[in-house]
């Protein structure tokens, strides 16, 4: 290059800004029945520069009234182009956004927009011609369509539902009778190990279960067999987990049943009889006696 000649230099700055801009829409509070319980979950969908994650954790309270139990379900929403990973505070989003004294009666939809501007709503448009201006500084006062109004750019947010689980199904209880060998000609008992199994589909790990005995299965029951003082039948036991389980313990030669109680965690009650028989199997032995033999 000689003094004569010039060069031009162009030289362009590209700034890149992200925009955040998603929706999310917590579901309203639900009923379910036990083994159907498939309520809403949480929708959501990204049109910015975004990347949500859901998740929720589950606890479960005694009833209120006549469902069985309550699960308090916690939603959490990350968007993972805002989340900074460290602050465990999230957005709380309340569940009565609409201030109508009915929590969790309807969805709410979090509708984050460019600026970081979070508009609560009870649908997915937050500029519909009945907003007025400065609305979000009149909290639910019956004109707004939207509820309220954040200023949040955190990419947090957390909100419960809470799902009523009914329960009217009763356990069901089921076995096969069966015979049992009696080698015993002094007592004239026989070992016996009776199975059976328990079908519940609401709260399996809470059942109270309870045995009685109607000797010579003639419809009376004569002992329970879990709260006995005169100390007949001490080696009985009922042993097993869900669902399956055995009733052990000697018994007298002869056809018994076992009457077996159920109450599940909901309170629904059943019972069944388990019938069973102690059979006489000791062969019959030779005794000589002054000459003669005789069986015994």
């Amino acid at each position: 290059m000689n003094g004569n000649e010039s060069v031009n230099f162009c030289q362009q700055v590209i700034t890149i800004t992200e925009v955040h801009n998603f929706e999310i829409k917590f579901p309203a509070d639900a009923e379910a029945v036990c083994g159907v319980a498939d309520p809403d979950s949480v929708i959501y969908e990204e049109i910015g520069c975004d990347l949500l994650a859901v998740n929720h954790t589950d606890e479960f309270f005694s009833a209120s009234g006549d469902e069985c139990y309550k699960i308090f379900r916690k939603w959490k929403v990350i968007n993972w182009c805002q989340y900074d990973g460290q602050d465990d505070q999230p957005l709380v989003i309340g569940r009565d956004e609409d201030c109508d004294g009915i929590p969790g009666d309807e969805c709410v939809w979090v509708l984050h927009r460019p600026g970081g501007f979070n508009y609560i709503d009870r649908d997915d448009d937050e500029t519909e011609p009945n907003n007025v201006p400065l609305a979000f500084q009149n909290i639910c006062n019956g004109i707004d369509d939207f509820w309220r109004k954040v200023d949040y750019d955190g990419g947090y947010y957390q909100y419960t539902q809470i799902i009523k689980v009914y329960d009217d199904i009763d356990p069901e209880i089921s076995s096969t009778p069966e015979d049992f060998c009696s080698y015993d000609n002094v007592t004239c008992t026989g070992l016996v190990n009776l199975d059976f199994q328990i079908d519940e589909n609401c709260t399996p790990d809470d059942l109270t279960i309870k045995v009685f005995l109607d000797a010579g299965a003639d419809g009376t029951i004569d002992f329970n067999l879990q709260d006995l003082t005169d100390g007949a039948f001490d080696d009985f036991t009922l042993t097993g987990t869900y669902p399956d389980y055995t009733l052990s313990g000697r018994f007298p030669i002869g056809c018994h049943a076992f009457e077996v109680h159920v109450e599940d965690g909901c309170g629904n009650v059943n019972s069944e009889l388990l019938d069973f028989c102690v059979v006489d199997c000791k062969a019959p032995s030779p005794v000589c006696i002054n000459g003669t033999w005789l069986s015994s």
